[in-house]
């Protein structure tokens, strides 16, 4: 038996049966108490301040709003109550959309009731909680992230680091229009930092500047293992 105060959950789904059973796996779990369910994202926030959850577990397709916006919002007013959500498959890009917006753990909705019992006590220790598939990803896109900046300093052809992670993003065979949906900006701004690229490493497509960005060393030649490892970050970028 838990010798402390129960953690408070808030449910919100929009499929009452899968709600029904999300709160019958949480009756399993002697420290949690399931406060209540909410069908729409437009009734969570006052759900919260009525119900005062310390978890809120939320689909990922909230009705009536997007899960990034409605997690922005529970973040803004109600900065203490941690957020774990719960997706059909490893949807990775929203993942990380998510994670900018504040939730704490992401979750699939085929995992059992221990699990989701396990990444609640996670995240309410203030802590984060994802699904492998999900967090290899994160690991991945926030490794990108990290070494663009570290090679600016080094190369000579003034390539910001946006247009290094556009390179980058480049030789891995995503499109402008998938580009753009991974840096948040539009197909239009991929368009010009390509063309900005062509003109600092003086080509004129894009396999001469993915070969030239291999040469000098600011994206590396995928082998195998690379294609196979990257197969998640790659769906994540998606």
């Amino acid at each position: 038996m838990s010798s402390g105060p129960r953690l408070r959950v808030l449910i919100v789904d929009d499929y009452p049966i899968y709600a029904r059973g999300v709160v019958e796996c949480l009756s399993r779990e002697p420290d949690v108490e399931c406060v209540g369910t909410v069908g729409t994202g437009s009734d969570t926030l006052a759900a919260i301040g009525r119900l005062t959850p310390d978890i809120v577990v939320l689909d990922v397709f909230p009705p009536g709003t997007t899960m990034p916006v409605l997690a922005r919002r529970i973040r803004e007013e109600y900065p203490l109550v941690n957020m774990l959500a719960l997706g059909d498959v490893s949807m990775e890009l929203t993942a990380l959309k998510l994670v900018r917006a504040g939730v704490d753990g992401y979750l699939l909705k085929d995992c059992d009731g221990a699990e989701l019992g396990r990444a609640i006590r996670v995240v309410a220790r203030g802590e984060a909680y994802f699904t492998p598939s999900v967090a290899s990803a994160l690991v991945h896109h926030f490794r990108l992230l990290s070494e663009s900046p570290r090679r600016v300093t080094t190369h000579e052809d003034s390539l910001t680091d946006r247009e290094l992670m556009v390179l980058e993003l480049l030789a891995r065979g995503k499109s402008n229009r998938e580009i753009g949906e991974i840096l948040y900006v539009s197909e239009r701004t991929v368009e010009n930092h390509t063309r900005s690229i062509y003109g600092k490493l003086h080509v004129h497509d894009r396999t001469q500047a993915i070969l030239i960005g291999q040469q000098k060393g600011y994206v590396k030649l995928l082998d195998s293992e690379d294609i196979i490892g990257g197969k998640g970050m790659l769906s994540f970028l998606r």
